[in-house]
């Protein structure tokens, strides 16, 4: 196992500066590098962060520094030629979500990590939220089983696009329906259109498993208000995530004929996950810590991670599907 994990960062704006680089820097890793094309975002980041070198040019880091490992926040055409361009040189690597632009581009990234036994995984960050992974293990027990339906709703403020929100936004639970369900047989969407910027859909499928389910997204409220729900049901059972915060699992009390105690049976009635939003604790619940902080376990290790390329692959290719049933609609 690696003592320390020499590490580079790509992409030194706002949400790496304010957000994710927090999560790493108590883990055992060596920040060896940081890139970005924007030297004053350069300047900022390493006034409160210390890196070993910086530079404009990521292909030139990777070849002057050579680290072990990559983690890159950019948009989705520099996440693949990072991603890709790192693997290339030797190096493991993260990059946050949207992946790619395209589902060939991710098929590349995929083929590349299976030839270079690389890690390569992908900041799908509700695949390592509280809630998402504890309804995750509810669904997959043998009590729970088979899942039957799904219902969700993931709402926005405005995008700057409905071409941006697709890819940057809709993408990410087209993920999680992945996440929780397995492959989707057949899909059908529905639109409705305020502007460019206020966009809703309203997506209906089928799973290879049998499911049926529903996601509704939309860029048509502001983040300051509950912005998501999810329900799944088994057979007697229902899991509810309710605004990432809150978790149900709702199952079939007992019969309860007569004078009796009430009491919450185990293996019966509702329980309840309710975080305390006011509790000291380094865990976000939101997922962002737990991938970054997997991926650096993953490549201390030597063994793989996930969502990894394959993943990326098979969501972007489910992005593509939506896509091109998004424009037969229209």
């Amino acid at each position: 196992m690696k003592d320390m994990v020499r590490l580079a960062l790509v992409g030194c704006g706002g949400h790496m500066y304010n957000l994710m680089y927090d999560y790493l820097k108590n883990s055992p890793i060596e920040l060896v590098a940081a890139c970005d094309l924007d030297e004053a975002k350069l300047v900022r980041f390493t006034a409160r962060y210390t890196a070993g070198a910086t530079y404009t040019d990521y292909k030139k880091m990777l070849a002057e520094v050579r680290p072990d490992a990559v983690f890159c926040i950019a948009d989705a055409q520099t996440h693949y030629e990072v991603a890709r361009d790192s693997m290339l040189a030797g190096a493991h690597v993260y990059i946050e979500k949207t992946p790619t632009v395209t589902a060939a581009q991710a098929a590349e990234l995929a083929a590349i990590q299976r030839r270079t036994g690389l890690v390569g995984m992908v900041g799908f960050n509700r695949r390592f939220s509280t809630a998402y992974m504890m309804a995750k293990e509810i669904i997959g027990r043998p009590e729970f089983t088979p899942v039957t339906m799904y219902l969700a709703k993931y709402n926005s403020s405005p995008y700057r696009s409905e071409e941006y929100f697709l890819l940057n936004h809709i993408v990410h639970h087209l993920d999680v329906a992945r996440y929780f369900l397995g492959e989707i047989a057949d899909l059908h969407v529905r639109r409705v259109r305020v502007s460019d910027t206020l966009v809703g859909f309203h997506i209906s499928f089928s799973t290879e498993n049998g499911a049926i389910g529903m996601l509704q997204s939309g860029s048509l409220q502001y983040e300051q208000t509950p912005m998501e729900r999810i329900e799944i049901t088994g057979v007697g059972r229902s899991v509810i995530i309710d605004n990432v915060m809150r978790l149900e699992y709702n199952r079939p009390a007992e019969r309860k004929d007569g004078l009796y105690d009430p009491k919450l049976e185990d293996g019966g009635d509702t329980l309840v996950w309710n975080l305390n939003r006011g509790l000291m604790t380094n865990n976000t619940h939101y997922g962002f810590d737990r991938g970054l902080l997997t991926f650096i376990d993953c490549v201390r290790q030597g063994k793989p991670g996930s969502p990894d390329f394959g993943d990326a692959a098979r969501t972007m290719a489910l992005y593509e599907r939506l896509l091109a049933a998004v424009r037969e609609s229209c």
